[in-house]
């Protein structure tokens, strides 16, 4: 089964590809999902790009919906062998914001072009165009930034035509998307009936709509079925493959699932997983 799509932020926001990405262009997607046709335009590393629409997609993917064109990326790398399942470790695309406040103690930063440049006469300035990325690795006194754009080209370009990225926190809106503890947020379970495991290879988690699911932590098979080794544990004591929530005031939601028989602890506002409890369960234990 498929989890339904549902619309995360219709805002528009700034995004890059992210630093980490292995890749230099992203192919866009006719549809928020990522089976569908690939168009004839791609998203390069070198550039930002604005999105005026963020959807998670029945695959559990997050797509994000261009302002400038038609068409859609996604969040996360996916797995070919898992039936293009996200990968949620792997965070294509990151988002920024721009400030005109810098100085020579931010050098070298990440700039964004936000008025093209291009003096053919010189031969020491940088042509760039609107939305280009560039390194910026000096300021002098003349309001002129020394750049490194595309193929380590560098050269000269006026201050006031760039301003630094600033990577914005995604964590909120992640959260919105993943809610696992150590494994890739299952969501949106898409394999077959589970197996016979032992009951501590399970944990159970929720959709933001109430519906359980099951994820072994042992095989990463995600199931909507509720597998055999718990219905017992039904009307009594199966705590040991489950995963319970306790709200904390300081730290948000801690969430205690098993590995082999021992509990881990993940909290779902910092995305901190540890073997040690948190003080805040000490009665929970």
């Amino acid at each position: 089964q498929k989890s339904k799509v549902r619309v995360i932020s219709s805002d528009t926001k700034l995004f890059r590809v992210s630093k980490d990405c292995k890749y230099t262009s992203l192919h866009v997607r006719a549809m928020a999902d990522i089976r569908s046709a690939k168009l004839p335009s791609i998203i390069v590393k070198s550039k930002t790009f604005e999105i005026n629409e963020i959807r998670e997609g029945s695959d559990g993917n997050v797509y994000l919906k261009l302002k400038d064109r038609p068409g859609w990326v996604f969040m996360y790398d996916f797995d070919e062998t898992r039936s293009m399942a996200p990968v949620m470790s792997k965070v294509l695309l990151q988002e920024v914001s721009g400030t005109k406040q810098f100085g020579h103690d931010d050098l070298p930063f990440d700039a964004r072009v936000v008025v093209a440049y291009n003096d053919p006469s010189s031969g020491t300035t940088l042509p760039v165009e609107m939305n280009d990325i560039v390194v910026i690795q000096e300021i002098n006194q003349q309001g002129w930034c020394l750049a490194t754009g595309r193929n380590d080209q560098q050269g000269w370009i006026p201050k006031d035509y760039v301003e630094r990225m600033q990577n914005v926190d995604m964590t909120p809106l992640l959260s919105q998307n993943a809610s696992n503890g150590q494994t890739n947020a299952p969501r949106a379970p898409t394999s077959n009936a589970p197996t016979a495991d032992a009951a501590e290879d399970w944990t159970v988690h929720k959709t933001p709509e109430g519906r359980e699911y099951f994820h072994n932590v042992k095989t990463q098979v995600t199931t909507w079925d509720r597998p055999a080794c718990l219905q017992q544990g039904r009307s009594g004591s199966s705590a040991s493959a489950s995963t319970s929530a306790f709200k904390s005031p300081n730290t948000g939601v801690w969430q205690i699932a098993y590995s082999q028989g021992k509990p881990y602890y993940y909290n779902t506002s910092t995305n901190k997983t540890q073997w040690t409890c948190p003080p805040e369960l000490e009665g929970h234990k």
